[in-house]
């Protein structure tokens, strides 16, 4: 498959598949994680065979921009993307849930930290490369960092996240998943007594709250542009991250999936 040529059919087509393959090999995980890696799915496919330029005959394709996963959710489906696009060469159907059994559980030990160490090194290796004259070795690599809104709102990087904006990383591009949390809604029940007046909180129902003004707020206030998109629309997707990458500055885009 060409991925130059790639149109939305072709790609409803791929995800298809890679829900066979959710189905086949992670059947044993509950459910709401299991919907959830679905839902995850058109932001993957997009990512990799749209913005990532996948090409077969380059077996170092991944490597000429870097995806730094901090979560181990999206390793799984990093792991069944590079197996569909032949990247990852498994010669027997048999050895497929083995890799999966020794790839795809691992908690993802990236941090951010690293991620801006590598971001200095490659801008030093663009300097010396431009001291050189090397000019066929200059790139301007992206560094995709797929991370989980909880990360963000329990304040996990807020160093690191100041850290980006003080050097201006325009190179690093944060996408964020945004998923509605239930929040617990409560009425007031007044029972009057003899000698008070007593009140009573009964749950009334668990409603869904989209994050992504919180974070939106959160991410303004450390400096980053933010952008929201919908994270089941691969062509928002795809015009989201290219114009965040035209910005170049550090932004942030929030994938609301739902």
């Amino acid at each position: 498959m060409n991925n130059a040529k790639l149109d939305t059919e072709n790609l409803n087509i791929l995800i298809q598949d890679v829900t066979l393959t959710l189905d086949k090999y992670f059947s044993n995980f509950d459910t709401e994680v299991l919907d959830f890696l679905k839902k995850l799915l058109p932001f993957f496919v997009v990512f990799y065979f749209k913005i990532l330029k996948h090409n077969a005959k380059d077996k170092d394709w991944i490597h000429k921009d870097e995806v730094i996963v901090m979560n181990n959710l999206f390793q799984i489906l990093k792991n069944i993307l590079e197996i569909h696009i032949n990247h990852t060469q498994i010669n027997k159907v048999s050895e497929i849930k083995k890799y999966f059994l020794e790839n795809s559980y691992l908690t993802s030990q990236n941090s951010l930290q690293e991620i801006i160490d590598l971001v200095e090194f490659a801008r030093f290796s663009k300097k010396e490369n431009e001291k050189e004259k090397k000019a066929n070795q200059i790139s301007n690599k992206t560094f995709y960092i797929l991370i989980d809104q909880s990360e963000i709102i329990n304040n996990y990087h807020t160093s690191q996240l100041e850290f980006i904006i003080k050097n201006n990383y325009s190179e690093i591009l944060i996408l964020v998943f945004v998923r509605p949390i239930l929040v617990a809604h409560f009425s007031k029940i007044n029972q009057a007594g003899s000698h008070s007046s007593l009140n009573f909180y009964q749950r009334e129902s668990d409603k869904p709250a989209i994050q992504d003004h919180k974070l939106n707020a959160k991410l303004n206030s450390l400096g980053f542009d933010v952008l929201v998109t919908d994270g089941s629309d691969m062509i928002a997707i795809e015009r989201a991250i290219n114009y965040a990458k035209n910005l170049q500055k550090p932004t942030v885009i929030l994938l609301n999936i739902n």
